[in-house]
């Protein structure tokens, strides 16, 4: 899962004499004679940097962790630019194996149209508890090494849909905002159930998260999952890329680059070029194709661009 690309990350900058905080909230990036010089805490503790390089979007990173006093001339474009995908996420653990049910670990795309715009503009039926489409996944199938099965069912939804809670507390928003979540979590299972019979059997326990939830763990306004939406609108933003006006400091991540996991992966690398020169591109490579000649099996063809496996 997500958590081996976040520990493999983890590892390599503490072998490089770097340091990994956690739950430590970035509350501005800082800014001195028009540089970036580091970044100050929402407990108020500064640390200074030579560079900055910001994952958090587009939107957070320019509209609300740089200082407002910092000129951007493209703030206004990113106030107006479309939001993107919000969802609701049901995690699901079960009792035992999907594999009685059929499952090989392969995911599940549910839809009960074809017409997949029209599925888009249907998204604001969630809250009323009619799910159109749903993708569903079994992650502990993936995992060699998980202790318990599990299974995750996602659908998109209106971010406008849950405004009306913005500036609650997780897990004291109120009577209706649990009933609501609830409505949806027995909706989708409903869905899943009649395309995997069997599966609500399996349930001992589930969670629903919502765009509300995205927001607070992650920082993206509205609780968007792929950043800045990819539609003819984005390519006139030249300034979603590695390098921003600032100096020293650099965007990565979907709104780097593009959107989804090789995407954002291609994004770091990009980054990184742009940060440390082009000679680090080289480096990256020459890794990959050691990585994968170690990995190979001695009666395996490496092929010539085995190295951009990694």
């Amino acid at each position: 899962g997500a958590r081996v690309i976040a520990d493999g990350a983890e590892r390599v900058v503490r072998e490089a004499g770097g340091e990994v905080r956690v739950r430590s909230e970035v509350a501005s990036i800082l800014v001195r004679d028009g540089r970036a010089v580091g970044v100050r805490l929402a407990s108020g503790e500064e640390l200074a940097a030579p560079i900055v390089i910001s994952d958090a979007g587009a939107r957070a990173t320019f509209l609300r962790l740089l200082p407002p006093e910092v000129p951007i001339a493209f703030r206004p474009a990113l106030e107006r630019a479309e939001r993107g995908m919000a969802h609701v996420s049901l995690y699901l653990g079960l009792s035992a194996s999907p594999e009685r049910l059929g499952v090989r670990g392969e995911n599940f795309w549910i839809h009960d149209e074809l017409d997949q715009d029209a599925l888009w503009r249907r998204r604001g039926e969630v809250t009323a508890g009619k799910i159109s489409h749903v993708y569903l996944s079994f992650p502990s199938m993936k995992d060699p090494h998980a202790r318990a099965h599990t299974a995750e069912v996602v659908t998109a939804v209106d971010a406008a849909d849950f405004q009306r809670w913005a500036g609650t507390a997780w897990k004291k928003r109120g009577a209706e905002y649990d009933a609501l979540k609830e409505r949806i979590a027995d909706a989708l299972l409903d869905l899943v159930e009649r395309r995997l019979p069997g599966l609500e059997s399996l349930v001992a326990y589930r969670e629903l998260s919502t765009p509300l939830s995205t927001e607070r763990f992650t920082g993206h306004p509205g609780g968007e999952i792929y950043g800045i939406p990819f539609g003819p609108e984005r390519l006139d933003m030249p300034f979603l890329q590695a390098r921003t006006p600032v100096r020293g400091l650099y965007l990565t991540g979907a709104d780097g680059l593009m959107l989804g996991v090789c995407g954002a992966a291609m994004s770091g690398l990009m980054t990184a070029v742009a940060a440390t020169g082009p000679a680090t591109f080289r480096r990256v490579r020459e890794a990959a194709r050691a990585l994968g000649a170690s990995r190979a099996t001695p009666t395996e063809a490496l092929p010539s661009t085995a190295g951009m496996r990694a």
